[in-house]
């Protein structure tokens, strides 16, 4: 049976597919499917796989991130260990093109790599007035 988180996707991708002005056969006759195969999918009787929607998003040129950013938009701040999961799983599932482009840091980044650089200055300056100063005797 559905979940409504399901049925909420599902009508996503609907509107998705009419609102780029292609019809369900444009995008079964694309993918080489049988008229009603989408019908079929989007009323749960072949059930909607994550493959068949990363195709369709495709045919319609949708790109998948695009999509389920519309379909799960964040809305509320996460709890940390949520926040902190998000944030490695985008470091590791990252276009690599995006990486290697200059692009604005992550702010708690530039504010760990400001603290780093402090910390490295300030620990320097004291080694270098504790190795100035004469034992006193």
């Amino acid at each position: 049976m559905p979940s409504v988180e399901s049925d909420r996707i599902i009508s996503l991708l609907k509107n998705a597919i009419r609102l780029s002005n292609h019809t369900y056969r444009d995008v079964e006759r694309e993918m080489g499917w049988r008229v009603g195969t989408i019908t079929r999918l989007m009323r749960g009787g072949l059930g909607l796989k994550v493959e068949h929607l990363l195709s369709i998003l495709h045919v319609i040129g949708f790109s998948p991130g695009r999509f389920f950013v519309a379909a799960c938009p964040i809305l509320t701040a996460a709890e940390p260990a949520e926040d902190r999961l998000f944030r490695l799983l985008e470091q590791m599932y990252a276009d690599p093109a995006l990486q290697a482009a200059p692009s604005a840091a992550n702010p708690q980044d530039e504010i760990d790599e400001m603290v780093q650089t402090s910390l490295r200055k300030l620990i320097a300056s004291g080694a270098l007035a504790a190795g100035t100063q004469e034992p006193q005797t």
